[in-house]
């Protein structure tokens, strides 16, 4: 499960206290902090399994200086992984939100990762959606 908090409506948007199970029962929590409105953009410390028994860890390091270049990527991998969560036909406008878990599931992909077993481990994004549209 995942439990993702975004504070909608205000300048500032922080998502915060990503919990993933890698099917154990112990959690991993990792704190993703997006900060919009300052002058620095910092999304850090993204942790992701696949498949193996010890977490890899992956620092996504999203800065002002940076921007454009890590938007490029976001909008290259977008809909390559939201096909493969959601498939062809149904879309959210929220997808922009998951550039973290975009670029990590197919980074994945790309180097050679099967498919079935990154969507066995794939983070439940249920409780993400329900959070930002009540």
């Amino acid at each position: 499960m995942t439990h993702l908090i975004y504070s909608m409506g205000k300048k500032k948007y922080v998502m915060t206290h990503l919990i993933y199970s890698m099917g154990k029962k112990k959690y991993v929590m990792t704190h993703l902090i997006y900060s919009m409105g300052k002058k620095n953009y910092v999304m850090t410390h993204l942790i992701y399994s696949i498949g193996k028994k010890k977490y890899a860890m992956t620092h996504l390091i999203y800065s002002m200086g940076k921007k454009e270049y890590a938007f490029r990527i976001v909008c290259r991998y977008a809909r390559a992984v939201r096909i493969l969560l959601y498939g062809h036909k149904k879309k959210h406008p929220q997808t922009w939100l998951l550039v973290g878990v975009e670029e990590l599931v197919y980074s994945s992909l790309s180097s050679g990762g099967s498919v079935s077993r990154i969507c066995t481990r794939i983070i439940l994004l249920f409780d993400f959606f329900k959070t930002t549209n009540s």
